[in-house]
C-alpha cells in the first residue's frame, strides 16, 4: 500500500501542478479524451482519474521496480 500511495500522491503533485499552471484544457478534438495542456508537463490523453497501476514487477538482483500505468 506504501508503494500505491507513494505513486498516487507522485502523480497527483504533477496533475495539481499542471492545472495550477494552466486549468484543464477540456477534451482533445473530436475525443473522450484529455486535451493536451500547456503547462510544464504537457498532459494529455487522460485524466489522473483514468489512470491505473496495471503491472509492478520488482527485481531482486537489482532492487528495482518497474511499473505499467496504464488507462
Amino acid at each position: 500500500m506504501d508503494l500505491w500511495r507513494c505513486i498516487y500522491e507522485g502523480y497527483k503533485k504533477i496533475y495539481d501542478e499542471e492545472e495550477v499552471d494552466v486549468g484543464d484544457p477540456g477534451s482533445a478534438p473530436n475525443l473522450l479524451n484529455r486535451g493536451q495542456s500547456e503547462g510544464r508537463y504537457g498532459i494529455w490523453g487522460h485524466y489522473i482519474s483514468e489512470l491505473y497501476i496495471e503491472q509492478i514487477n520488482y527485481n531482486a538482483r537489482t532492487r528495482t521496480i518497474s511499473m505499467f500505468i496504464g488507462s
